[in-house]
């Protein structure tokens, strides 16, 4: 029992999924010793993932060390302030109502180009939430979802995000051609809007490069899912697809 709490025992002897095992080998935490004093906040930083799956990661490893009190308790190699550590690792330091506001604040949004909706989204679509669109059939929620999907790399100098997207299809309604049109379409629009900046804007490289559109193309990542089981299989091998 003694070497449950041993500092130097591997990460991979525990019950942690490969997606966490890699991504934690990775960035050099292999063993318990590495974890002592990391919380979920800056272990979520480090791994590039949310806090939620960096505290499960934490209390799998807490709950086989700590499962048993009197091993814990008898363990010499760790002193008491480590034990008390992975007794309460998984309560988050608090936060000022400041830095909520900041944080609320600073939220970026991909803009839908849709005045209401983006005036009631204060913004668009934010992101790091959920945002649902439903509706019933033909009222425009896989046309949202086509403009979202290139809206999410307008530049950051435009007032977008400069990001990419994974497209998750369970009804097989995704029509690249339609995605062309829009790409097309954003590309010729921003172009115009830069030939309205004042000088002092001007770049000496041009916000919107001539590839713009296949840039948008490149960068969106398409999953066809035919059953709940190749969703759950999806939802599984993400993390692993955004790290890398």
């Amino acid at each position: 029992k003694g070497v449950l709490t041993d500092p130097n025992r591997n990460l991979s002897t525990f019950r942690l999924s490969p997606t966490h095992l890699h991504a934690l080998t990775s960035c050099g935490f292999t063993k318990i010793s590495d974890l002592i004093g990391v919380g979920p906040m800056h272990l979520s930083k480090e791994l590039h993932c949310t806090k939620s799956e960096a505290l499960d990661i934490l209390k799998t490893v807490k709950y086989d060390i700590s499962g048993d009190e009197s091993v814990l308790s008898q363990n010499k190699n760790l002193s008491q302030h480590d034990k008390d550590y992975f007794i309460t690792s998984d309560i988050e330091p608090a936060t000022t109502a400041m830095d909520l506001l900041e944080t609320e604040e600073d939220q970026q949004c991909i803009i839908t180009f849709c005045r209401e909706i983006d005036e009631m989204l204060q913004g668009g679509v934010p992101i790091g939430r959920i945002t649902e669109f439903c509706g019933v059939p033909g009222i425009g929620k896989t046309q949202m979802m086509t403009q979202l999907a290139v809206n999410a790399h307008i530049p950051e100098k435009l007032g977008g995000v400069r990001g990419h997207c994974i497209y998750i299809d369970t009804e097989g309604s995704f029509m690249i051609e339609r995605v062309v049109e829009i790409a097309t379409a954003l590309a010729e629009d921003l172009t115009a809007a830069t030939e309205h900046m004042d000088e002092s804007e001007t770049v000496t490289e041009p916000i919107i490069p001539e590839n713009f559109v296949d840039d948008i193309l490149s960068h969106i990542y398409y999953y066809r899912i035919h059953d709940y089981i190749e969703l759950i299989a999806l939802i599984n091998v993400l993390p692993e697809f955004l790290l890398d």
